[in-house]
């Protein structure tokens, strides 16, 4: 009898965890429009020319952390004077003609981001090679800089 209800305050709690959420579905915090938290979205509301880093899961997609941080990164840039990006694929020493390959693919999907906020935007020719680090190990394969109006620092 003792176990029967040592058991079931054990478990009650936990049958009763979903009640006690909080009531948002959301699971990742959005980038709010008046946030500051991120110095280069800050700079993007100021117009200021930027990049951004991107990473993706092991396939394709977008993390969605850095699918919210490239929608906020547009939207800011969007609010400036002819605003324009351009994407810039990575590899490393060893890559392997697949890797070049799925990182072409990953470079089409952030362009798909572009053409969807409607933001201009070029890709770079070819792919940059880098030294292999963290960033590059944990999905990093792109970077998206942001210009305005007549500043030459993407050279478009």
């Amino acid at each position: 009898m003792f176990k029967a209800f040592l058991t079931a305050a054990v478990l009650a709690p936990v049958t009763f965890l979903p009640f006690y959420a909080n009531g948002t579905s959301e699971t990742v915090p959005e980038f709010q429009s008046g946030s500051s938290f991120d110095p280069k979205l800050e700079s993007l509301q100021n117009c200021d020319p930027t990049d951004i880093s991107i990473h993706f899961s092991e396939e394709i997609y977008l993390e969605t952390h850095s699918a919210n941080y490239l929608s906020a990164a547009i939207k800011k840039a969007r609010g400036c004077d002819e605003p324009r990006a351009i994407i810039t694929g990575f590899e490393y020493d060893s890559s392997t003609p697949q890797d070049n390959a799925l990182t072409s693919a990953r470079i089409e999907e952030v362009s798909a981001y572009m053409e969807a906020y409607n933001l201009p935007y070029e890709t770079t020719p070819e792919i940059v090679s880098i030294p292999v680090n963290s960033a590059l190990l944990n999905g990093l394969t792109v970077k998206v800089e942001f210009a305005y109006g007549d500043d030459g620092v993407l050279g478009i």
